[in-house]
């Protein structure tokens, strides 16, 4: 079975780019993963011993972090990123969508979007990350069912979430790959603090294409890692004011060819 595990970054009050990240794997190589990252979370040479990595608290030096100096907070930060690309298997997945553009869509173009469940920031990347989920996992792994896993949130959230995985499962191109309902899971879990770097740096590097003068300098030790979340952004994981107007010219006709088109599911 394949699982992905996705994790949010940006929903936090007036922020202005809203991202989910993640990654998509075989369960063996998540296991692999798990003892991979445990083993660096349980070096001796750190100050503390971290029970959960918190990669805004890593980079602001907060809660299980503040005992913690500049470069030993960048070494455990660039030793797990070193974790994530030891498995390059594990497909990195993201989505991001500036939410003034996204809020400045026209009424007839929001309701659009709003009658297939994509009327907020938050529900928008999350139909495109489940494009990516689907649309790689058929990809690279044809055929394997997956899982989709996020961090345990408030029951509103966690409800939200649910339904809009649960419409991907029954209406839309290839959903019937997806296990009927998503996991909500602890930040212990492994996986998930390894989405949450991702989550968290892909937000950055859009708010520095975005909003410079605004962006919050985060770790950025590894060449290699950069591209990975410079590639998230690129190849149409950012949608601002341009790419929300292209896409949403394909959505006013109907475009067959848009993944995640119910209509194409019904014409197979």
């Amino acid at each position: 079975m394949l699982i992905s595990y996705a994790d949010d970054s940006g929903t936090h009050k007036q922020a202005k780019i809203v991202c989910l990240g993640g990654f998509l794997g075989d369960a063996d190589e998540w296991s692999s993963l798990d003892d991979a990252w445990n083993a660096v979370l349980g070096k001796p040479e750190w100050p503390s011993r971290i029970k959960v990595f918190h990669t805004v608290d890593c980079v602001q030096q907060d809660k299980e972090f503040r005992e913690w100096s500049y470069a030993e907070r960048l070494a455990i930060f660039g030793d797990l990123v070193n974790v994530i690309l030891a498995f390059p298997n594990l497909r990195a997945l993201g989505a991001a969508v500036v939410v003034d553009h996204f809020n400045n869509l026209s009424l007839s173009d929001l309701r659009l979007l709003a009658e297939d469940k994509k009327g907020t920031p938050l529900a928008f990347v999350f139909h495109l990350m489940m494009q990516e989920v689907i649309s790689q996992g058929y990809k690279t792994w044809p055929g394997k069912r997956i899982g989709v896993a996020f961090e345990n949130s408030d029951l509103t959230t966690e409800a939200e979430f649910r339904d809009l995985y649960i419409d991907y499962r029954d209406g839309f191109y290839r959903g019937d790959c997806l296990m009927p309902s998503p996991a909500f899971l602890p930040k212990s879990e492994s996986p998930l603090q390894a989405a949450d770097i991702l989550a968290y740096s892909t937000y950055q590097i859009a708010m520095q294409n975005i909003f410079p003068t605004d962006y919050v300098p985060h770790f950025n030790v590894i060449p290699l890692f950069s591209r990975l979340l410079e590639g998230i952004i690129h190849d149409g994981g950012l949608y601002d004011a341009v790419a929300l107007e292209s896409l949403m010219k394909r959505v006013r006709t109907g475009d067959p060819s848009l993944i995640g088109n119910k209509k194409k599911r019904i014409q197979e």
